[in-house]
């Protein structure tokens, strides 16, 4: 147990090391500078600073753009909330709320990525369990896919680093849940992994539709084809829950 618990604080180390040297060679490079690098990451930030202001919760864009209309802008919510939450935290602790909120848009999707990457360890390991290093390899290999660091960089508050989190998440669920034996929640957890990306950006189905489509292959070609279905039906119950918790929450 102790040695488990050892190798997890390793490979955590290991991350966190390589998501910090990744996030200096953007910094070093230019590519990031504490600011909002493009005009998504502007009206994010514009529209994060009117919820904290006590703007309303289904307000869709922010007013001072486009007026007198104001321009309708088609995010979600929880990447708002994850920028919100830390600041609202550093203010308990005298932190000034404007700076503070600041911040936190300029660090969330860098946290984001790095949480990304252990997640895509804790996928290798689902997907290849008698690979011994298939959790380090899926970290090097994330780091090197450039779009995502780019999206991730200090200063963007982007909402596709959220996406590939839950894809990420939603894949290794669901690679869990291919071992047919795996407990049903595997497949619930991938369904609920999958719909919190829907939540977050339709972009999400890109990943989801392909993984509940091979459930659906496995039912119609495996002898097995009664378990596969069972778990295609638990990974799209897991979906459609978190999809109308998204409709509930997100739409007045």
């Amino acid at each position: 147990r102790s040695r488990q618990v050892l190798g997890t604080l390793v490979f955590v180390a290991f991350t966190l090391l390589v998501a910090i040297a990744a996030h200096l060679r953007l910094l070093a490079t230019g590519r990031a500078n504490g600011l909002p690098l493009d005009s998504d990451g502007w009206v994010r930030m514009i529209r994060v600073r009117e919820l904290w202001n006590g703007g309303g919760w289904y307000a869709h864009g922010p007013p001072p753009l486009f007026a007198p209309e104001g321009l309708d802008v088609h995010g979600t919510r929880p990447l708002d909330v994850l920028i919100i939450v830390p600041a609202w935290i550093a203010t308990l602790f005298g932190a000034d709320g404007p700076e503070a909120l600041q911040w936190s848009g300029s660090l969330v999707c860098p946290v984001l990525h790095a949480l990304t990457a252990l997640a895509a360890g804790w996928a290798a390991r689902r997907a290849w369990p008698d690979l011994r290093y298939a959790a380090y390899y899926a970290v090097l290999v994330l780091f090197t896919y450039e779009v995502l660091s780019a999206y991730s960089a200090i200063g963007r508050a982007d909402h596709h680093v959220l996406v590939v989190l839950a894809i990420v998440l939603g894949l290794g669920a669901a690679a869990k849940a291919a071992w047919l034996e795996a407990p049903p929640r595997a497949a619930y957890g991938a369904g609920a992994a999958f719909g919190f990306g829907i939540w977050v950006s339709p972009e999400a189905l890109l990943a989801a539709l392909p993984a509940l489509g091979a459930f659906g292959v496995g039912w119609l070609l495996s002898a097995r084809g009664r378990r596969w279905a069972l778990q295609g039906l638990r990974m799209a119950t897991g979906l459609f829950v978190m999809v109308a918790l998204a409709i509930v929450v997100a739409r007045p």
